[in-house]
């Protein structure tokens, strides 16, 4: 890997003006505004920053010394056949147990016995179908009424989103039209980023990355009612949608953040334009829209799990449950008879904004072997993302065992974001939970945690809980989660649809002889397919309408430890790649690995075999030292 670049972070002073804005904001709201609000508002000392601060960077990201771009694939024979049967295996394998153990039951001696055995396995699976189908339907009354979520944010968060201004969201008005639900999302191929563009007026053109089909970008100087900048804000960092559930005195809060946006975005927001209507995407307050897969698809997909579960324990896994119901596997033994809990230790980092002290307790867990040195390969916690579980991982995983033989690594198994019908949906501090008892219970040495797309928000989480010695997110959503793009995949289907419509509207040869048509329905299809079998599956589309948002688990790129490497694919269409790589840069130490070409999970696939081994590259680079003596 390149050698770390030398990192000096820029000044950061309150300035005069700064102070007179202030009071002036403060005077502004008459006598009404009372001392504790002042107080719990006043922006942090040191933490105004001029617009020079922003730099080149923004605009030269990809030249920066701590950034590695990939251009073109890699491939390994070795690895390319193995995925290949492996894939074969945990796809065909299950059909093919089920289809033998259909012809065992329904065989006979004569042709009426066949029959008969057969269409009594027809009505068993019948009933089965029928009573799954109830059993879900509970499920999904019980997850739909949940509301369980609070928050109350600090200034420090609202300074957080101040600073976006210089690297991920540079146009105020374009990202709030961003979350509209009227805001045609993406096609294959297309990241757009046209809220950080703040000359553009209009459409892209078509072959272009940030195209956006049919939507006509805001200007600068267009009106803007102060209602809409206030009701996305009221989701955002209170996950409400009236003035009454968050109280007067939050919602006098909100008035004086809006001036603060005003002021750092050079926006106005007038009360006396005509109120347009803006349907946002407010993803924790609609209906799950869940859709029933049948037993026979859940049957299968516990199948995959099933072969992949095999397929660890000949690597040497063995699978735990942990207390929080969560369960693992780990090529390690548990060490309890030899743990014990010693003091709490802790570490007082301060932030590079000078925000105060924070006091976390470190992720790292009692050494059990007390030969053990610096020179042994760094522990790993591995979470996995949206899918099917550790299955597409496994090459992955073999990859990191044969670059460091002996290496201990321990996987967290999500069966409610696996389509394997889970009775429960964890809390992330559950999931997080799990991965301090690994740490502890295994005697993980500050182990590094490594996460793949959902994955990454339980390294988000624990890195928010504790502090994390190295880091490794590949397509991370949790970075810069206030963006739409993430959020937006919820919608993408009904916006397609409707965009795909429109066109289909327009008749003629002309639309038929459309090569870029007949693409959008193809992509069509997979979208109504992704959402069929993955997004609207109980347990998904509960872990992603009910379990977060993105004012509570984002992963600020402030939280991130130095030693951390963040993996962006430059067509996911879950993330704005570009808007991550600039945020990750300015307020981070962390490297930076940028696959040109690539889309969502990409790096897994065989042709990702060079990624994969410039992630492993980093892990062997990773010093495996506790932090217990700091």
């Amino acid at each position: 890997m390149d050698d770390d670049a030398t990192w000096t972070a820029s000044s950061r002073r309150t300035t005069d003006d700064d102070d007179a804005a202030a009071m002036r904001r403060s005077s502004s709201h008459g006598d009404g505004l009372d001392d504790a609000l002042m107080r719990r508002y006043r922006p942090s000392e040191g933490f105004s920053e001029t617009e020079e601060t922003a730099g080149g960077m923004n605009e030269e990201w990809s030249t920066h010394a701590r950034v590695r771009a990939r251009v073109g694939t890699r491939w390994h024979p070795v690895d390319a056949i193995g995925t290949a049967a492996l894939t074969m295996v945990w796809a065909v394998g299950p059909a093919m147990l089920a289809m033998r153990g259909l012809r065992v039951v329904t065989s006979g001696r004569t042709k009426d016995a066949r029959r008969f055995k057969r269409r009594a396995a027809l009505a068993a699976y019948v009933l089965s179908e029928v009573a799954w189908y109830a059993s879900r339907r509970a499920v999904k009354r019980r997850y739909d009424a949940d509301d369980n979520m609070t928050a109350d944010p600090t200034r420090v968060d609202f300074d957080r989103f101040l600073q976006l201004r210089h690297d991920a969201v540079r146009d105020f008005k374009s990202f709030l039209y961003g979350w509209t639900k009227s805001w045609t999302n993406t096609w294959a191929g297309v990241s757009p980023s046209f809220y950080d563009k703040p000359e553009s007026t209009t459409t892209s053109p078509s072959n272009s990355r940030v195209s956006t089909p049919g939507l006509e970008v805001p200007r600068a100087s267009t009106p803007c009612h102060r209602d809409h900048a206030k009701d996305f804000l009221r989701f955002g960092f209170h996950d409400a949608l009236s003035a009454e559930e968050i109280g007067e005195q939050k919602e006098r809060e909100l008035d004086l953040f809006i001036e603060e946006i005003e002021a750092r975005w050079n926006v106005k927001f007038d009360d006396g334009v005509e109120k347009e209507s803006f349907d946002f995407m407010f993803h924790t307050k609609e209906k799950l829209g869940a859709l029933h897969q049948p037993l026979i698809f859940t049957a299968w997909v516990n199948g995959i799990a099933g072969v992949a579960g095999l397929a660890l324990r000949s690597l040497g896994f063995r699978a735990y449950r942990g207390d929080s119901g969560c369960w693992y596997w780990a090529n390690c033994d548990v060490v309890m008879e030899d743990w014990k809990q010693n003091p709490s230790r802790t570490l007082t980092k301060k932030t590079r904004y000078g925000r105060g002290r924070e006091t976390r307790e470190v992720l790292c867990g009692d050494i059990a072997d007390e030969t053990s040195s610096s020179d042994d390969a760094k522990p790993i916690i591995f979470v996995h993302g949206l899918g099917v579980g550790l299955a597409p991982y496994l090459p992955s995983i073999v990859h990191l065992l044969k670059s460091k033989p002996g290496r201990k690594i321990a996987c967290v198994t999500l069966p409610h974001i696996s389509m394997r019908a889970s009775k429960t949906v964890p809390e992330l501090d559950q999931m997080v939970s799990t991965v301090m008892e690994i740490t502890k219970k295994h005697a993980l040495r500050s182990p590094a945690l490594y996460g793949h797309s959902f994955g990454s928000f339980v390294v988000a989480r624990a890195c928010q809980m504790y502090f994390v010695s190295s880091v490794v997110l590949v397509d991370p959503v949790a970075v810069c989660l206030f963006l739409p793009q993430t959020v937006g995949i919820l919608y993408q289907l009904s916006k397609s649809w409707t965009e795909f419509k429109s066109r289909a509207s327009e008749g003629g040869l002309k639309v038929l002889a459309d090569a870029q048509f007949w693409r959008e329905g193809r992509w069509l299809i997979y979208f109504f397919l992704r959402d069929y079998f993955l997004l609207r599956e109980i347990g998904v589309t509960t872990a992603l309408r009910r379990k977060f948002w993105w004012a509570r688990y984002n992963m600020w790129a402030e939280d991130l430890p130095p030693d951390s490497l963040i993996v962006l694919e430059s067509n996911d269409l879950l993330i704005d790649a570009e808007a991550i790589a600039r945020h990750v840069l300015r307020q981070s130490h962390a490297r930076i690995i940028y696959q040109e070409g690539f889309s969502h999970g990409e790096a897994y696939f065989p042709w990702g075999y060079g990624l994969r081994a410039d992630i492993a590259e980093f892990f062997d680079g990773l010093p495996n030292v506790s932090h217990s003596a700091v």
